[in-house]
């Protein structure tokens, strides 16, 4: 029996942001905090001899890279909540699950904008533009579902599991 064309629209909203969930699902980051602390060195090695002040501390790269890699642990879960209320409004409020989207979208932006590690901040930028090209792509699905490409949504699921996979590598 064939599926109603009303039905169609819906269900393909629904299965692009299902697949953009489960995607998103495999994109957490570190759960071990522990690993971004800086090393601490022993009082024997502190006490041998005093060693001269730096002009710019030698470690300041490192300091902000675990300062916005600790501002940067819940973005993956954020993300992952943002899709999976998405995909739960998709089939009812299809234009409600893309303001979720945005939503999310937009604040991790204004995150972004704050961090200070140029390498940290170079891979929040490649999630944040693999995440909006998946919100532009579900506007789309959401916009004209009938000629949705669903291989257009899968691919930029993946562009983002992988950006902010890349996140996580760089703050474990």
């Amino acid at each position: 029996m064939p599926v109603p064309a009303f039905i169609r629209p819906a269900a393909l909203v629904v299965s692009a942001l299902g697949l953009a969930a489960l995607l998103a699902g495999c994109t957490g980051g570190s759960d071990r905090d522990s690993e971004t602390a800086l090393p601490t060195p022993s009082p024997a090695a502190t006490s041998a001899a005093p060693t001269p002040e730096p002009t710019a501390p030698a470690n300041a790269d490192d300091e902000a890279r675990a300062a916005d890699c600790a501002t940067l642990a819940d973005v993956p879960t954020a993300a992952s909540e943002a899709l999976q209320s998405a995909y739960a409004q998709a089939s009812t409020d299809p234009a409600a699950a893309v303001a979720t989207l945005q939503d999310f979208a937009a604040g991790f932006s204004a995150t972004r904008a704050a961090l200070t590690s140029p390498t940290v901040q170079a891979a929040a930028d490649d999630a944040g533009a693999a995440f909006d090209g998946l919100v532009v792509t579900v506007e789309g699905v959401v916009a004209d579902p009938v000629s949705a490409d669903l291989s257009a949504l899968t691919e930029q699921a993946t562009q983002m599991q992988n950006a902010f996979a890349a996140i996580g590598e760089i703050c474990s």
